[in-house]
């Protein structure tokens, strides 16, 4: 193999440790496995083709967003900034309080799906 070769081995090989470093500990925060003790509105996430399902949510408002079983791969770790929203899905339900009002664009963590929460 040449050096070319041999370069682009050794970046996809740093791309994909740097990925894992980066997703390995913020997607588990306010994960709940049980939600029998855990208060919250139980609301599903789930696809509707390459899009993810619409979901309106009332401001200050406990929630547990949860996979409705239609959610793999990389449309399990979901990602929404200025809710404070880094959750992967496939790990457990998530638990958050919306504290802003709003429409805000939910996407996975590759950026590949997205869709819309609307906290009113």
């Amino acid at each position: 193999m040449d050096k070319f070769t041999w370069a682009m081995i050794g970046i996809l090989i740093v791309s994909i440790i740097s990925m894992a470093l980066y997703f390995k500990g913020p997607l588990t925060g306010n994960i709940v496995k049980d939600t029998s003790s855990v208060e919250g509105k139980l609301v599903d996430v789930g696809l509707a083709g390459n899009k993810y399902k619409d979901i309106m949510l009332n401001l200050n408002e406990p929630v547990i967003l949860q996979n409705d079983g239609s959610l793999r791969g990389c449309s399990s770790s979901i990602v929404q900034k200025e809710l404070g929203i880094r959750a992967d899905l496939s790990r457990g339900n998530y638990q958050f309080t919306p504290t802003k009002q709003g429409t805000f664009t939910l996407t996975c963590s590759m950026g590949m799906y997205s869709g819309i929460i609307k906290v009113i």
